[in-house]
């Protein structure tokens, strides 16, 4: 990926503070999905590997691609994501729910919203703030 497009991918996003017990930062899935579309034009899909319930919980491995303008995969990156199963929560929110995760996990190994991962005080109320995405590092690139 050239240099503008990462530039795309690490832009600010407004965070969110999960409320209650065991708060967390996070963007909503919208927004990520936003960017992709955004910086894409559209030439981006996800794909579910695989997804199993084990205990109480949900898990899902997605598949994120980039295609060229004439459908060539230019790069992929996977990621996990689990979700606890709740009673009279649908089970369809669950996986719902772990898909999400399992998409934003994947789209973070392209740097989008990858400073949720640098371990920033939880106490800071970040709601309606604009946060910088700058790691430290670059992301890697799987290129078939």
């Amino acid at each position: 990926m050239d240099q503008e497009t990462l530039d795309k991918l690490y832009e600010d996003f407004v965070i969110e503070i999960k409320p209650g017990k065991g708060s967390f930062k996070y963007v909503r899935t919208r927004h990520i999905l936003d960017r992709m579309n955004k910086v894409f034009k559209g030439n981006w899909g996800t794909h579910i590997i695989s997804h199993s319930e084990i205990g109480d919980e949900v898990l899902v491995l997605a598949a994120v691609y980039i295609y060229s303008d004439n459908g060539d995969i230019l790069a992929q990156q996977q990621g996990f994501g689990s979700a606890k199963k709740f009673n009279g929560v649908e089970l369809g929110n669950t996986y719902k729910s772990a898909t999400s995760k399992a998409i934003k996990s994947a789209v973070r190994n392209w740097g989008v919203a990858l400073f949720l991962e640098e371990g920033e005080a939880i106490g800071t109320d970040y709601s309606n703030q604009n946060v910088k995405n700058a790691p430290n590092s670059m992301p890697s690139f799987t290129n078939n």
